[in-house]
């Protein structure tokens, strides 16, 4: 996201800006890909999938918090709210981490390593 605004604020207009942050994500995505793939330590793969979860949980706490400001007028029951969203967005994110990475998207995504054993085979 980050590299899109800066794309717009530099003169891309809205087209260059939705161009520039879906390349910057799918550069992400690939690079957490490869990373979880070829890093066999749980410790340094946990450190991975919360370095990659950790802005889903900041979106999650925010679009929370905005859809509270609708309905709830408690203050307090709002950050409630916006904490629970959060950690719900950022549960859905490490599970979809890890099954792409044990199912899906990360055997396809070996870029010619060797692949790996998975236990759920």
């Amino acid at each position: 996201m980050t590299a899109g605004v800066a794309a717009y604020h530099s003169g891309a207009g809205i087209i260059g800006e939705l161009l520039v942050g879906f390349a910057a994500e799918a550069v992400a995505l690939v690079a957490l890909q490869v990373a979880f793939g070829a890093v066999k330590s749980p410790v340094l793969r946990s450190a991975i999938a919360i370095f990659f979860a950790t802005p889903a949980a900041i979106a999650g706490y925010q679009a929370s918090l905005v859809l509270a400001h609708i309905g709830v007028p408690s203050a307090t029951w709002r950050v409630v709210f916006a904490v629970v969203g959060s950690g719900m967005r950022t549960e859905s994110q490490a599970n979809r981490t890890a099954w792409e990475q044990n199912f899906g998207m990360g055997r396809r995504l070996n870029f010619g390593m060797k692949a790996t054993s998975h236990p759920a085979e």
